[in-house]
């Protein structure tokens, strides 16, 4: 995959979701009647269920920016029983892109370069073609484990914008220079199947802020789990919600 178009693409849609999160924003404090009718669907079906989730891809793509790589591979595994979930999201960015296009949103449209990020573009897989794969996960016992700990001693944090307390890039790598992986690891409650150990694409489902645990986090996990079909990590999720619930009651 071209790494220029990929991050371009990437910028793209940071940017999308920043003026969805602004709609979103309009739409709670009830000046929702100044956006036209698209985007407060939009908000709801795209921007809400998936503002939390984090491109998983982004830290080796800039890698390779870094070392001058003009192309990097990827790859992942889907099960079939996903497609209709998968395809949902992209024909929702689509949607997106064409009130870009047509000025309803004020993101710039996507540029030629990176509607043409690799022939068989994550944006633009067709049916009638060989679908990349989606990742596989195992339920990270130890993080679940851990979570419950936490819970128990309190650790947590029932009201939180997930969108913000998410730990970023910057805010991993910052755990991670005084940090084990493996202390890494606890914090989140599964494991890509066939990622390397003790590199950030093997650890996912991420449920807190590396001091806490955040109910929304754990709202998030159980909804992208769910939405993707990752049954065990999504009862996983489920579970230490319920947990925290108990607790916190």
């Amino acid at each position: 995959m071209p790494v220029d178009g990929y991050l371009a693409l990437q910028a793209h849609n940071d940017a999308l979701f920043r003026e969805l999160e602004l709609i979103s924003i309009e739409l709670e404090i009830g000046e929702g009647g100044r956006s036209a009718p698209p985007l407060a669907e939009l908000v709801g079906q795209l921007y809400w269920p998936f503002r939390g989730q984090r491109d998983s891809y982004r830290d080796v793509v800039a890698a390779a920016q870094s070392r001058g790589e003009p192309t990097v591979d990827l790859e992942t595994k889907v099960p079939p029983s996903a497609a209709g979930a998968a395809f949902g999201y992209l024909e929702l960015l689509e949607r997106a892109d064409e009130l870009c296009r047509g000025g309803v949103l004020l993101t710039p449209s996507p540029g030629p370069r990176s509607r043409t990020c690799a022939a068989g573009s994550w944006r633009r897989w067709s049916r009638s073609s060989r679908m990349p794969a989606m990742a596989s996960y195992t339920v990270n016992k130890a993080a679940v484990a851990r979570a419950r700990e936490l819970i128990d001693a309190r650790q947590y944090l029932l009201d939180s914008d997930w969108g913000d307390a998410q730990p970023k890039a910057d805010d991993e790598n910052a755990f991670l220079k005084s940090h084990s992986w493996h202390d890494y690891a606890l914090w989140h409650l599964a494991l890509t199947d066939g990622a390397s150990d003790e590199t950030k694409a093997r650890y996912a489902f991420v449920y807190g802020d590396f001091r806490r645990v955040h109910r929304t986090g754990l709202i998030a996990c159980v909804y992208r789990a769910s939405e993707w079909r990752h049954k065990q990590v999504e009862l996983a999720a489920h579970d230490l919600l319920q947990h925290l619930d108990e607790v916190s009651a």
